[in-house]
């Protein structure tokens, strides 16, 4: 390559790129602009144009609107009218806009429900990728009629489109979809952050109540992912009237474990034998358990936000049960766990993200050792360290985690739920009577509010009747529980600590609608619900985000970064990155 003449002119330039052209070599092209563009030639604005025309011609557009954007390009062509558009940049996103809209359309004729799944998945944790698909999608869909009617009906709902229930979809239409799809399919198009298709599924769970078949209006399976989804989706004085009406309709024991007939009577049962008796607490003072379990990731520091909850107002005992090492996570790009508590420079956070996102955690390990390296975090803790902080009356019972049979547990679900299982154990082996027992997580942090937590009324609830207060009960991909706080009675928090019991039960059993395997937050919801467990939201008692092990700022994150790039950041990952950062 360094045997190329020196241009000397523009018509030098013009001649090797006409005759570059002529023998198809366009990348060679470019290669000797960008060289030319280094150069410090007197015609550089030719050369940025002729570079410009080139990434346009190899279909790079991305790259032609980056470069029309940079510094450089605003030097050679700058406009005096501050209010005049770019007009080539404004046809390159238009055209852009055109061509992806046209992939788009062959995508959804190859596959509507795919698509439509995959779409309103994104919602969640990539919500600007999903307006921006959305509003490209909605035009190709509203006016596109199709074979399957259900194919309409998802896309319709994973673009939001239907307006209100009664309006433009009806009973039927949900009615077949609720007996088509299995309810993780539901989940996706029937999920807490689509609010309006949540509407349309509250109006038309009221409507089939008040039509004097009810329930029976739907198959077998279709009931039971009613109670599934309406677990998060509907209010109690609702769900109340779905659960009587299946419980009339399974009023007997059913034989078996694995049809959806036999999996709607169990949770309707296990609702229905909830005693309801007003109890009052007369003491002053509650005795109160806190089950702390998992890994001790800033443990300490969590703990000195603790004293927002108020708990030493009442007798208050810690039961510990957790692992020698104190354990450390990747921040997760793809799930976003961890990154924005790891990260304290929140564009480097988002970038991470995104970066996840469009190339994958692989692909940034792959890239990015030594700042993967330098993330890394070890450290054991003894019961003197766990006794200073939680105080020298706590129960504490410390493992090794390289134990046989959590050796394939890759996501560390099972040592969860079973530390869960065994810091509830803990407390029930003491003997002593307790009025609350608190589920925590070591590294959850609590930012104080303007009223105190009112335990005495959360004591009085739970006794009443079978009930956790925990926040972020709700419909995700599946059906979700947030396992990080929760607060009940001692029976009412026994089925939370149940869930690994419970779901090795089900899997043997095979029972219908419950998760095949065990699968942190989902599990726990399916646990909860089977077990007819219900559900409020904390009250006055405000989480913020847990306490990592080890946190970083722009500057140290920048000087982590660089050690895998020591010439500066050449892909379009890295440029992700590293711009973030400036």
């Amino acid at each position: 390559m360094d045997s190329f003449n020196e241009w000397r002119c523009v018509a030098d330039m013009d001649a090797e790129l006409q005759a570059f052209s002529k023998s198809d070599q366009l990348e060679l092209s470019l290669y000797r602009l960008r060289r030319a563009l280094d150069a410090g030639h007197d015609f550089a604005k030719d050369i940025l144009s002729r570079y410009h025309d080139g990434l346009i011609l190899s279909g790079n557009a991305s790259a032609a609107l980056e470069l029309r954007s940079s510094g450089r390009w605003k030097d050679a062509f700058e406009k005096k009218d501050s209010e005049a558009i770019d007009i080539a940049s404004t046809q390159l996103i238009v055209g852009q806009i055109g061509h992806f809209a046209r992939k788009l359309e062959e995508t959804i004729d190859a596959s509507p429900l795919g698509f439509a799944t995959y779409l309103a998945g994104l919602k969640r944790h990539h919500g600007a990728t999903y307006t921006s698909a959305a509003d490209v999608a909605r035009p190709l869909i509203e006016n596109k009629a199709f074979k399957n009617t259900r194919d309409k009906t998802a896309l319709m709902l994973a673009i939001e489109g239907f307006r209100a229930y009664g309006e433009d979809i009806g009973k039927e239409t949900l009615v077949d979809f609720l007996e088509r799809y299995n309810h993780e399919v539901l989940c996706k198009f029937f999920q807490t952050v689509l609010p309006k298709n949540v509407e349309i599924f509250r109006s038309f769970v009221l409507e089939m109540l008040q039509d004097e078949k009810g329930v029976r209006c739907l198959n077998e399976a279709a009931i039971c992912r009613l109670l599934i989804l309406g677990y998060a989706l509907l209010d109690h004085a609702v769900y109340d009237r779905v659960l009587n009406q299946v419980h009339d309709l399974y009023p007997a024991p059913a034989l078996g474990h694995a049809g959806p007939a036999q999996s709607s009577a169990r949770i309707a049962r296990a609702f229905c034998v909830d005693a309801r008796r007003p109890v009052t607490v007369s003491r002053k003072h509650l005795n109160i358990a806190v089950c702390v379990s998992g890994q001790l990731r800033g443990y300490a520091k969590a703990f000195e936000t603790w004293k927002n909850l108020h708990l030493h107002e009442h007798r208050v005992k810690y039961f510990v049960h957790t692992w020698e090492d104190t354990g450390w996570r990747l921040p997760d790009p793809i799930s976003g766990n961890g990154v924005d508590r790891i990260f304290k420079c929140t564009p480097f956070a988002a970038a991470y993200k995104q970066a996840g996102f469009l190339y994958g955690m692989e692909a940034l390990k792959k890239s990015y050792p030594n700042f993967f390296s330098l993330l890394a975090v070890s450290s054991t803790v003894s019961e003197s360290d766990i006794r200073a902080v939680y105080g020298t009356d706590a129960k504490v019972v410390i493992e090794s985690h390289q134990r046989p049979e959590f050796e394939n547990d890759a996501n560390n679900q099972r040592k969860m739920f079973y530390k869960i299982q065994e810091a509830h154990r803990l407390m029930e082996e003491d003997g002593e009577a307790y009025d609350l027992v608190l589920r925590i997580r070591p590294d959850r942090a609590f930012r104080g509010g303007e009223r105190k937590p009112d335990w005495m009324k959360m004591a009085e609830e739970c006794r009443k009747q079978r009930l956790i207060y925990f926040n972020n009960l709700m419909i995700t991909k599946t059906l979700y529980a947030g396992d990080q706080f929760a607060i009940g009675s001692a029976d009412s928090m026994r089925c939370y600590a149940n869930t690994l019991a419970l779901q090795t039960q089900a899997a043997e059993e095979g029972w219908f609608g419950f998760p095949r395997r065990l699968r942190s937050h989902c599990s726990l919801a399916h646990a909860l619900l089977f077990q007819g467990v219900r559900r409020e939201p904390l009250q006055d008692i405000h989480p913020t985000e847990a306490m990592p092990a080890a946190s970083y700022g722009r500057a140290e994150l920048k000087r982590m970064l660089s050690a895998d790039l020591p010439s500066g950041p050449l892909s379009e990952m890295d440029k992700l990155l590293w711009n973030s950062l400036n």
